[in-house]
């Protein structure tokens, strides 16, 4: 699965295949992977964002993301 396609199930789809993805981000470098793109994504300042950053630090030890504070300005 690409990274675009994991950032796009943590953030904008439902049900089983948003139900699915905590089992695939038990494999740690999903979800470094998967945390990176949080990181970069336009839409850092969602809910749906900032839950999935909370979950993947509470799955792998060490893992830290950060969300920036402002949201992207598109300039």
């Amino acid at each position: 699965m690409t990274t675009d396609q994991l950032l796009e199930i943590a953030l904008r789809s439902a049900g089983d295949e948003w139900e699915r993805l905590p089992e695939l981000c038990a494999d740690r470098a999903t979800a470094e992977r998967l945390a990176r793109a949080l990181e970069q994504s336009a839409s850092q300042q969602s809910e749906a964002a900032k839950s999935w950053a909370f979950v993947l630090e509470e799955m792998h030890a060490g893992l830290k993301v950060t969300l920036p504070s402002n949201p992207p300005t598109g300039d």
